[in-house]
């Protein structure tokens, strides 16, 4: 409970537009421009976890739905994969996405992610409105549903593309661990 408090006080302490990353040409870079968005999606990815690879369709069919109302930006944590691992991935899975690079991981920290796929959702008003898992198709390590019967992620971004208030909620995310 109390690593919960601390975690979710860095939160609304720290602005996310503080925290530097690089993207892919190496140069530093941080988020912003929330205002014009209705929601800005951070996806956290690993090209290797098997449920990033699987979630890219779900992701690009947010993308062809929400056009430029809503961003989704990639998040690669720490030194293991270079951008040309990236940009084979998503060549590979046929995803157009912004990914930018936390090698230090501050965001890992800031945010309190240690999974992939996790997803954070800020509103037009850069606050956090939604973290978690996509939806419910996986509910353990390597175990998944035929049936999808909650869809977390596609719910909060329809409220903010309507322009209504979502009071923030958070659930656990499936994947593969970040280190």
């Amino acid at each position: 409970m109390f690593t919960k408090t601390i975690i979710f006080l860095t939160i609304l302490l720290m602005p996310l537009v503080q925290i530097e990353l690089k993207n892919n040409k190496g140069e530093k870079t941080r988020i912003k421009n929330f205002e014009n968005y209705e929601a800005t999606v951070l996806w956290f990815i690993s090209p290797e976890c098997p449920l990033c690879q699987n979630y890219t369709l779900t992701i690009k069919k947010f993308q062809e739905k929400y056009k430029s109302k809503i961003r989704f930006i990639g998040i690669v944590s720490g030194k293991d994969f270079t951008v040309d691992d990236i940009e084979k991935f998503k060549r590979e899975y046929q995803i157009k996405i912004e990914v930018l690079y936390d090698e230090e991981k501050k965001l890992v920290k800031h945010l309190g992610a240690s999974i992939t796929p996790e997803v954070f959702v800020y509103d037009k008003t850069s606050k956090l409105v939604y973290s978690g898992r996509i939806d419910n198709w996986a509910y353990a390590p390597g175990k998944t549903r035929t049936v999808i019967t909650k869809q977390e992620l596609a719910d909060v971004l329809q409220k903010l593309n309507e322009g209504k208030i979502v009071p923030f909620h958070k659930t656990q995310a499936v994947g593969c661990f970040i280190e």
